[in-house]
């Protein structure tokens, strides 16, 4: 590169510019030639110019330095009497300033003895003729480049380490082609040739002393070849341009690995490094994960080669959660979702690189979507190298499209899930499982309660549906059923009229009127306490095209009097991470949300859940309960509030329902016992939250 493409000051301060990397860094890699002449040379200056020197010695370039020693007065009287010879005066002073000790490890030095070694470095010794004690104490300098272009400077700067960065040093610098000042360009030119060419009438200069000169050139390492030089550059501008700074993968000084994440990990090594680990919300699946992936990297660094990751999760929320995991682990993932061209080219650098061996941290996270479009598959496609398969929540993966999706060319794999338990077909499931290879450790929810996560209350709440939803509610579940008798009760995704009627009413039965009354009824509960969590449903009133979630928000903002703050995908991350601070901190009492918190987002602290909207996936449920669960100081049990409708829960009026209606509401409301089954199941309060279904139930099995 030419001069004249640098970014250059005419002057430079040491107490307001990095002079060393500012500066010499910058000119030498571009320099062919460097003269210098210093009153004063000290070794330590290589410390600081060891990164433009490196770049210069493999550009090729020449230096020509004159330095001159320090001689004291009864060295001058010695040399004049002639009982000390000039020659071991000038040594003996300039061993002073290259001490060898000093510099032998560094990097700056290292390439300062092979340009000696290559006689491209050349010192000559400038010292008065008449034996008088004064020093050459000016210090200026003139590089060249291939083009011929000539920078300048002359300044208080000595060459020396204290000089660059400790001292009150300035340097004034002129360019050739700044045909104002280029005339002073050309005077150092012509005063440093004089000097050189030993034409002063009062300075004599003189070779560098031959044993000093040795000494220098005996320190040599070995250093790169020049094609290795040449990658290696090119793989730093990469990682500069792109981000992909490369560190070691290791695990983190502050994770102490519970027993049973242990155990998984040691099980999945058994397996040959495949395989599902099914463990409970809130018992570190993700911790357990990464710290299994780094394990396995660890034996391949051993071995001197690479392995890379690839991380699949459901939503961005939670590749920002991973990303910020991975990094304290030491991964400089690069992420993958949104327009394809904010990642496109840096992940074919990435692979370029990671297949060319350049590259050993090579992880890539991205979302289930973008993981099943066509650039990322191309880019799965075109991995040469071993790398780790893992999918996050992998339950999702349960499609025939994502299944189609999943990379062949992995060798290692590893899903992680708190349920399978999905509404997708067994088919699927078992074609999943069977990729990953089966489920090598589980760790349930009832093993984790106590020891690893909050033991809980759970309080079922019977909500009726008002007459007009009561009404909108037979009536489509009239169509329902006739949809079923038409397909032989084909319930499958496939039937496109059954599924947007059974999604019409689970929208009404999750935005029922009658749960924010019954939410009222939980002030006292409610009122003056922080860290408690609202479910909402996502419908919006079609007369005043109010979203539910903003009316659970008013209620609990005005009629129970706390701070809420809603906690959805339309809240950008910097948006969410103030939110959780604010909340983590007291600030905002609580959080409402529609789907953004049921998996992955940690908040510790979260005391009290209120279910106002859920789904008969077990998926679904079981992760927001894992969300309340895990462990906080202060915290001894947490408390969910599980709203569940009914439609009818009026003796009388359930007496207007056709046997065949009945039939129909008892099934789905066996779905729903499901749910309460599995909360129950593990509440401290379970026997009471049985029974109370049960007292409900009846109101529907009367009479059988």
């Amino acid at each position: 590169m030419s001069f004249k493409m640098l970014s250059l000051k005419d002057r430079y301060i040491t107490e307001k510019n990095d002079i060393p990397n500012e500066f010499f860094n910058m000119v030498l890699p571009e320099a062919v030639l460097y003269k210098r002449a210093a009153g004063f040379f000290s070794s330590s200056a290589l410390i600081s110019i060891s990164k433009g020197l490196r770049h210069f010695y493999y550009n090729g370039g020449k230096i020509q330095l004159i330095v001159s020693p320090i001689l004291s007065k009864e060295d001058c009287v010695a040399i004049e009497q002639g009982y000390k010879a000039r020659e071991d005066a000038i040594q003996e002073a300039l061993v002073k300033d290259f001490d060898i000790t000093e510099i032998s490890n560094d990097d700056g030095c290292n390439f300062l003895s092979w340009l000696i070694y290559e006689k491209r470095l050349e010192i000559k010794v400038l010292t008065r003729k008449d034996n008088n004690c004064g020093i050459f104490h000016d210090k200026f300098l003139i590089l060249y480049d291939s083009d011929n272009n000539k920078i300048s400077s002359r300044g208080s700067s000595n060459e020396s380490q204290t000089a660059y960065e400790d001292n009150y040093e300035t340097i004034e610098v002129d360019f050739s082609w700044d045909t104002s000042l280029s005339n002073r360009t050309e005077q150092r030119e012509f005063q440093f040739d004089e000097l050189w060419n030993g034409e002063s009438k009062q300075w004599i200069i003189s070779d560098f002393p031959d044993a000093l000169k040795n000494n220098l050139i005996q320190i040599r390492k070995k250093i790169p070849s020049f094609d290795e030089y040449k990658k290696q550059i090119r793989i730093q501008q990469i990682e500069s341009e792109c981000n992909l700074k490369e560190k070691k993968v290791s695990m983190p000084s502050w994770l102490e690995l519970r027993p049973y994440q242990k155990k998984a990990i040691s099980s999945w090594v058994q397996h040959q490094c495949c395989g599902i680990y099914e463990m409970a919300t809130g018992t570190g699946k993700t911790i357990t994960a990464i710290s299994s992936m780094v394990k396995l990297l660890e034996q391949y660094l051993k071995i001197g080669t690479t392995c890379g990751v690839i991380v699949v999760v459901p939503y961005k929320v939670l590749v920002e959660q991973w990303t910020d995991i991975l990094k304290s682990f030491n991964f400089s993932p690069l992420c993958c979702y949104d327009s394809t061209k904010s990642w496109i080219d840096k992940v074919h650098l990435a692979i370029d690189l990671f297949n060319n061996g350049y590259k050993k941290n090579f992880c890539l996270i991205t979302t289930n979507k973008t993981f099943a479009e066509q650039p990322f598959q191309e880019c799965l496609s075109r991995i040469k190298k071993d790398y780790i398969f893992c999918a996050d929540e992998m339950h999702h993966l349960a499609t025939e499209k994502a299944i189609a999706s999943l990379p062949q060319n992995a060798r290692y794999k590893l899903g992680l899930s708190a349920t399978l338990m999905t509404k997708y077909t067994d088919e699927e499931m078992d074609k999943l499982k069977e990729y990953f290879g089966g489920i090598i450790y589980e760790f349930t929810m009832k093993e984790a309660i106590g020891e690893f996560l909050t033991p809980y209350y759970y309080y079922p709440i019977f909500v009726e549906l008002t007459g007009d939803e009561l009404e909108q509610y037979l009536e489509i579940s009239r169509k329902i059923s006739k949809a079923c008798a038409i397909n032989n009760g084909d319930f499958s995704d496939n039937n496109l009229g059954l599924t947007a009627l059974l999604s019409q009413r689970a929208r009404l039965i999750a935005s029922a009127e009658n749960k924010i009354e019954k939410l009222k009824e939980f002030k006292d509960i409610i009122k003056d306490t922080n860290y408690n969590l609202f479910y909402c449903g996502d419908k919006i009133e079609v007369n005043s095209n109010e979203k539910f979630i903003s009316r659970v928000n008013k209620v609990l903002q005005d009629d129970i009097g706390i701070s809420i703050q809603k906690f959805t995908s339309e809240e950008s991350k910097k948006e969410r991470e103030e939110i959780l601070t604010l909340f983590a901190n007291g600030f905002i009492q609580g959080l409402s949300a529609i789907r953004c918190l049921d998996e992955g987002v940690d908040i510790p602290q979260l005391k009290r859940a209120f279910i106002l909207s859920s789904g008969t996936n077990p998926k679904e449920f079981i992760q927001r309960r894992g969300r309340i669960l895990r462990k906080a100081e202060g915290k001894k049990f947490a408390e969910i509030y599980d709203f569940i409708v009914f439609p009818i829960l009026d003796k009388q009026r359930l007496a207007y329902l056709s046997p065949e209606e009945l039939q129909f509401e008892r099934k789905v409301i066996a779905r729903e016992y499901e749910r309460l089954k599995e909360f129950a199941g593990l509440a401290i309060n379970g026997p009471e939250a049985y029974n109370k279904f049960l007292n409900m139930w009846e109101l529907y099995s009367s009479g059988e």
